[in-house]
């Protein structure tokens, strides 16, 4: 792959050391740790590395008998092992060690890498919206426009949940807004990787389980273009998708007492075309209105990042 990529990289120097243990006539592997040199070099992004990575493997001792076995419901699934981990991640284990600061030269790295991807700042206050996983977007404002751009791998299914920005609506209501994707890198383009969405989302203001309305435009796992509506209750998603001419269109969500019903509408049209209608035992008086974004992939490849921004216009909240 380095050869592929033009990369200068040759392994300097390495080490390794393993321990093992006798315990009742078996041996077991108590320790290990490697060591490795490396010279890393990529011109055309001004990179010329001397790299040491220390691995080091602390083993607990195999003395106790499982317990207590673990269930079904508890174990790991595997579209959700990402999600779990900041779930087990015990961050007082290392008291005020779990942090590495980055020296000067790492920071200048970093940030010359970042200027020459075009990655974005993540700023992620709106006037008048408030924000979910502010962490996960960049957001911007200009005239009607709201520009939302993920900067980080995010997922609305079942419990997990992107980022977005919302005001807090009661009653019934109908809510519109225009939906404009392209691509990051490349304005020119839409998004043609993954499942890069952005839409529209009507979602419970204060239950401890997800319950949400989304209605979506973006990729579904390649470049066609495609609309969602995807309905959640108590953590559990289902979603109905239909193609589309463009990532360039219209969406509205209209709220009459428990009932929401969803509608797209192209870009140039002049008829809606309606996704669906829901009644929704979990609908409160005053629930959340936002737009929202997530990027998914199936992958950890050097393409499989988000690059997607979306922008909201005309977006318009009327009571009824």
């Amino acid at each position: 792959f380095a050869e592929l990529l033009n990369i200068d990289f040759k392994r300097k120097s390495w080490t390794r050391r393993v321990d093992f243990s006798t315990v009742k006539n078996k041996w077991i592997m108590s320790y290990a740790e490697g060591t490795q040199s490396i010279e890393y070099k990529q011109p055309k992004k001004n990179l010329d590395l001397d790299l040491t990575i220390n691995i080091e493997l602390l083993i607990t001792d195999l003395q106790l008998p499982v317990k207590k076995e673990i269930t079904k419901d508890e174990e790991w699934k595997r579209k959700n092992i990402i999600a779990d981990l900041p779930g087990v991640f015990d961050s007082t284990y290392w008291g005020t060690n779990n942090i590495i600061s980055p020296t000067e030269t790492v920071n200048k790295i970093v940030a010359g890498i970042s200027k020459n991807n075009n990655d974005v700042a993540n700023v992620s206050t709106v006037e008048d919206w408030n924000a979910v996983n502010r962490n996960l977007f960049a957001a911007s404002q200009h005239a009607d426009s709201i520009t939302l751009i993920p900067i980080m791998k995010c997922l609305w299914e079942d419990d997990e949940t992107g980022g977005m920005l919302y005001k807090k609506v009661q009653g019934d209501f109908i809510v519109e807004s225009k939906i404009n994707l392209l691509k990051q890198s490349n304005t020119n383009e839409v998004p043609d990787r993954g499942f890069q969405q952005a839409g529209i989302i009507i979602r419970n203001d204060n239950d401890t389980t997800e319950n949400y309305l989304l209605l979506a435009t973006g990729t579904g796992g390649n470049p066609t273009p495609k609309n969602f509506f995807k309905k959640t209750v108590a953590n559990k998603s289902k979603t109905v998708i239909d193609k589309s001419a463009s990532m360039n269109g219209w969406l509205k969500m209209e709220r009459k007492g428990n009932s929401i019903t969803a509608y797209f509408k192209e870009e140039h049209a002049t008829e809606w075309k309606k996704a669906g209608e829901y009644e929704l035992n979990w609908l409160q008086d005053t629930v959340q209105f936002g737009l929202a974004v997530s990027a998914h992939f199936p992958g950890d490849g050097p393409k499989m990042h988000p690059d997607m921004k979306a922008v909201f216009s005309q977006i318009k909240i009327e009571k009824k």
